[in-house]
């Protein structure tokens, strides 16, 4: 029996997701097609930030991630890794499969 630890309040509304993936289709592809530029115009609409720069050196990652609570630090480090997992391996299964077929002769 599934347990839930938490429940949503109530459905979101369908146009209200349509309209969400309007939007990020738009972005999205805006963003393929216009680079930089696209980014800083969507940010400064959605967050009205818009940085001289979107790049964050490694001293700014390191102090930003000192300040973060050491439980916070180790579910963000977990999501990370569950995330990198998800992406990177689909892209090497092919190459497993083929050492899996040589290392049993189905080639």
């Amino acid at each position: 029996m599934a347990h839930h630890l938490k429940r949503a309040a109530a459905a979101p509304l369908a146009a209200a997701g349509e309209e969400v993936r309007e939007t990020v289709a738009e972005l999205l592809g805006d963003v393929e097609r216009r680079g930089e530029e696209a980014v800083r115009e969507w940010s400064l609409r959605l967050d009205g930030w818009a940085p001289d720069s979107f790049l964050v050196g490694a001293d700014e990652v390191a102090a930003a991630a000192a300040e973060l609570p050491e439980d916070l630090g180790r579910h963000i480090s977990f999501a990370q890794a569950r995330v990198r997992d998800h992406f990177l391996g689909p892209r090497h299964l092919g190459q497993y499969v083929e050492l899996l077929e040589q290392v049993l002769g189905a080639r």
